[in-house]
Parts: C-alpha cells; structure tokens; sequence
C-alpha cells in the first residue's frame, strides 16, 4: 500500500513507522484535512436547507457561484452508512434529516448566534435568567403530502413542536438529556411533567420556562435531534420500532424522501410546497454510500458524484485545486481528540500525577504538524471554535505545555519510575484513518 501523507512526514520524526503500528496495533491510511470539494459542473444549484450559514467559508459567494436556477439533480458521496433517519435517536444521519424536517431555527456555529431562517420567526427571552423562551411562529408551513403521511397537507403547528419535544427529551436512546430535563423540573425524563411544561397558547406561539438555567439551551435547539415531526406521524409512527421513522420519513422540510436504503443509496425530492419557495432550487438530491475511502473518492474523480463526500488530507485537496471545474470549499472540522481514563480504578489513572504526566508528555505541535497538515489549534474547556468565548491561542498554549521531563518525575515520584503500560481503546469509523493515526502517535 502507497503510504499516506501521514508516515511520509513521520518517517522525518524520532518515532519509526514500525515503532507505532507495534504500539498502536492499527493501520494507516491517510492523514485527513478538512477540506471538501465541489464539482462545478453539476446539473443542478441547491440549497439543502434554507439559507442556512454553516461558518465562515470566504469562496461561497454570489461570483463563485452565480444566481441560483431551478431544477436539475445533484449526487453527493457519502462515506458513512445511514443506520436510521429518525431523527430524535439515530445520530448517523442527521445531514439527511436537516434536509427532511423543519426546525425553530438554524445555527452559526463560529459566531455562536441564531440565524431565524425556519419555523421560528422571533424568540423573546424575558427572564433576567434566560430561562424562558417564547416562540412566535411561521403560519402556513405545510407538511409534506405523501400518500401515507397521516399529516398530508396539514399546517405545521405550535402542537407538532411540543410533540416533538417531549418524544425527544423522553426517548430511552436520544443523546444528552439535560436539557429537557431543565425543562421538565425532573431528575429522569418524566413524559407528563415536560408535557405540562411545555406551552402552546395558540398555533403559532410556543414557549417554556426551564426550572434552572442551562447554558447551551438556546444552541441546543438547534441541534439536529430536535427535528419537528409532525404530532399525527408522531401518534402513528412514533414508537420506537423497526419500520418506523428509522427508516421513513414525513415531515415538512425542504426535501421529502423518495427511497432509503442507508448503506447504498438515499434519494430525497424536492418539497414542492416547502414554506421557503421558491428554495430548495434543486428537484434531487442523491447520496450514493460508498463506505472505502479510496473508492469513494474514485468514484467523484471519474465523475460519478458531483459532490465529494471523502476525507482528503491537504495534498489530496490540493492536487484537485489545480483542476478548474471544479470549486473548492474550506472549512475548519470540528474533530477534536479526548481521552477518556479510567479513574474509578485504584491505578495507575486515579494517582493526578500520572494523568498529569500522560497530559505533559503529549506534544501537541507534532500532533498538529502529523496529523492535521500544520492546520489545526489548541483546544481548551470550551472549542477554539466557539469563537465568542473560548481562550486565546496563546494562553491556551501556554497553559498546555510539552515537557517530557516534568512527565517522567511526576511518574517516577507517583512509583513508575520506568514507565507504566496502559492500553487504549480507540473506536472504528470507517473512513477516517486519522483517528487510528491518532492514536498511534499517541
């Protein structure tokens, strides 16, 4: 196998590739970078989901790309299997529900604020506290029509999203339950008390107030998991079951689905009433899943995809720059390693000087320079990219050294003078090499 950006670099530094796959037990296969390309020569210009803005990306411009025209179809790759579209437990599609679902609002994520380009017209938070939200809401937003939807044709109401809410803050499966929990006033999800909660005075108002204050729950609900599926589908196929929403879907986003079959193919059509016409401009979306990184990213250089859904490291991107049909986007990923140790046990982890050690022992730079192609930053208790409110680069830095030295007393004076053996348990994501690479560096 041709080696990866990633060993060619490391090859230069004190560890041997040898050295790593001993220690690590996994195989490389690429450095990744985030950066994704677009074909310019699609037969279709969409927008997904409304206007949503998903960070500061300076080449999406009206010269790069044009006024909008209706129609014409796009096929994006996809990496990963769909496991389940229902959105309020499945996490593994979460990008084909935005597409599917309404939701109060969107988010940008690098300035931190609400963008009201969905359900939610406005939001009033009167509490000195921020505890209490009220929402006033888009009237004629209509439900997809399909010939099995129990909510064909309906106005989306107020009602849909108290549904919504308390089947995703109740589910047994749906992931982090604290702020439904703020809502509810309850120590476990409690249906009845985050339905009293949970107000709607009319259809187009809806609003609650959280029994204490949670900081994320004005971000929080913008989060792909709370979808708005109307309170019909909900009464008829909400139970958590096979044959459910996991594999169907009738809400009233921008898109309706067509065909789902998540480790092949997902095709979605356009939504011809969708509230926010004449958007989406595209008639179709076709994601085709090809779960090898390699092939994946053959199949959108023969021209199969106008999308590319593979995981490039920076030379890879750059060697399509070159090609001028088509568009390159850059973004910043928002991957960030965390290692989770053992303390519940007596040793070695729950001695600090040891996870201290581990801590001091970590060359970052390195990490940076190998890994992530010399783009990337320090992370500290809240993301660098969270903009607004995270520690400058510098203090960060500083506050987070490499000092082997230091490392090796802390070990030897918490009774591991020659070191300790641990193991490390990385999980499996088919198409991102970087965390096994990772973890070997590690």
């Amino acid at each position: 196998m041709e080696e990866s950006n990633y060993w060619t670099r490391l090859s230069r530094k004190r560890i041997s590739r040898r050295a790593l796959l001993a220690a690590g037990g996994t195989t490389a296969l690429g450095a990744a970078a985030a950066t994704v390309v677009g074909c310019g020569g699609s037969n279709g210009n969409g927008n997904g989901n409304g206007d949503t803005d998903s960070g500061p990306i300076p080449s999406r411009t009206p010269q790069a790309y044009g006024t909008p025209k209706p129609g014409g179809s796009i096929t994006q790759g996809r990496l990963l299997n769909a496991l389940g579209i229902d959105p309020h437990i499945d996490l593994t599609a979460l990008d084909i529900d935005l597409r599917l679902y309404t939701y109060l609002y969107s988010w940008k994520p690098f300035g931190e604020e609400a963008i009201y380009n969905n359900f939610a017209k406005t939001v009033e938070m009167p509490s000195p506290d921020r505890t209490e939200f009220i929402f006033n809401l888009h009237e004629g937003v209509k439900i997809q029509s399909q010939s099995d939807n129990p909510a064909a044709g309906d106005e989306l109401t107020s009602e849909d999203v108290k549904q919504s809410f308390i089947r995703r803050g109740t589910a047994i499966t749906a992931p982090d339950k604290r702020f439904p929990l703020r809502i509810s006033g309850t120590s476990a999800p409690d249906a009845t008390a985050l339905g009293a909660a949970l107000q709607t005075p009319d259809p187009y108002t809806f609003r609650f107030k959280m029994s204490r204050p949670f900081v994320p729950a004005h971000r929080e609900m913008s989060n792909p998991t709370w979808a708005i599926v109307p309170a019909k589908v909900i009464e008829k196929f909400g139970a958590f079951q096979a044959g459910g929403l996991g594999q169907k879907a009738w809400g009233s986003g921008p898109f309706m689905l067509s065909e789902f079959r998540g480790t092949e193919r997902i095709i979605l059509k356009r939504h011809p009433e969708y509230f926010l016409n004449p958007k989406p401009w595209v008639d179709e979306i076709r994601y085709i899943i090809i779960t090898e990184p390699q092939s994946l990213l053959a199949a959108f250089d023969s021209g199969q995809h106008d999308i590319n859904g593979a995981i490039m490291n920076k030379a890879q991107a750059e060697e399509r720059m070159k090609k001028g049909n088509l568009i390159v986007v850059k973004a910043p990923t928002r991957f960030y390693p965390v290692i989770h140790f053992k303390t519940h046990e007596t040793q070695p982890f729950s001695d600090v000087r040891v996870r201290e050690a581990i801590d001091l022992g970590i060359d970052r730079d390195e990490i940076i320079d190998l890994i992530w192609d010399g783009e990337g930053n320090y992370n500290g208790p809240v993301q660098w990219l969270m903009a607004r409110f995270a520690l400058p680069q510098d203090e960060l830095r500083t506050a987070q050294p490499y000092d082997p030295q230091k490392a090796k007393q802390l070990l030897a004076a918490a009774g591991y003078e020659d070191g300790l053996e641990a193991k490390l348990k990385i999980p499996r994501v088919p198409g991102a090499p970087f965390i096994a690479d990772l973890s070997s560096l590690l």
